[in-house]
């Protein structure tokens, strides 16, 4: 029987998910002035941040439920959605599963609400492919991973935070910063503020050294700024608080949350 792991577009996967067969995308599409875009696996931030850079009207729209459904196989079915606090991915996924197990009764498809996006989302999906790999059940995978997603942790750096606060719902009460969290119930949150870039940096690694974190695997995402994802790591490596560290391009979703700079970091 066939496995697949399918995400929607602010999963943002490493070179070695984007080579697997295990991993799809769901994708969504922009429309960058006239042009078209659709994502796929190894659609970076280039595109986007230079939309951004251009001030491109840009349009989005993300897959429903048909587009779920379409994707599905007839073996195990993991969905791993972005937080069902800000987007419409989790339920849109979860309409698939039903009309996929009315079709197929006791098929076994289970959809995530990660709670998070970017490098949170691939944490639960790696997961996912840890655990088949390893020969653990479909109800054990479901239920291990559900419970580590609520001790993931996402802290996001957004020198330009407009587009993201705008879409995790916040009102502009207070002045935007660069650094936010998401909370347990997967909505965003302000986790401090510095005015200058080098602030934010030691900003986001103290942040990262309150929490609880040590031995695990950190995943951290760049938006077109690969220098300030190696300092950042770097300050992290200075901790000594995780297992490995591993550093990716962010996609095209989350370049245009965060904008030019970004970056998503997660563990």
């Amino acid at each position: 029987m066939g496995v697949q792991i399918l995400c929607d577009s602010r999963c943002d996967l490493t070179a070695t998910e984007r080579m697997s067969s295990l991993f799809q995308k769901v994708p969504a599409t922009w429309t960058l002035g006239e042009r078209p875009l659709t994502d796929h696996k190894a659609l970076g931030a280039g595109e986007i941040l230079e939309a951004v850079a251009a001030g491109a009207a840009i349009r989005e729209a993300y897959p429903g439920a048909r587009a779920y459904r379409e994707a599905m196989g007839d073996g195990e079915i993991y969905i791993v959605t972005a937080s069902a606090a800000l987007c419409g991915q989790y339920e849109a996924a979860s309409q698939a599963r039903r009309l996929a197990l009315g079709d197929h009764p006791g098929q076994p498809i289970h959809v995530f609400n990660t709670r998070s996006f970017s490098v949170g989302q691939l944490l639960a999906a790696r997961r996912i492919c840890q655990l088949q790999r390893s020969g653990y059940s479909f109800r054990q995978i479901v239920e291990r991973v559900e419970s580590e997603i609520l001790s993931t942790r996402l802290f996001l750096l957004a020198p330009s935070p407009e587009r993201l606060l705008q879409w995790g719902g916040l009102t502009r009460r207070q002045r935007p910063r660069p650094l936010y969290t998401m909370n347990l119930e997967g909505r965003l949150v302000r986790a401090g503020g510095a005015l200058t870039d080098k602030g934010a940096e030691k900003r986001l690694a103290e942040a990262v050294a309150r929490s609880d974190g040590p031995g695990k695997t950190c995943l951290l995402a760049h938006c077109g700024c690969p220098e300030r994802a190696r300092r950042v790591a770097q300050l992290l490596r200075e901790q000594q608080r995780f297992s490995s560290i591993l550093l990716t391009e962010a996609g095209a979703a989350t370049a245009l949350l965060l904008g030019p700079g970004g970056l998503a970091l997660s563990f």
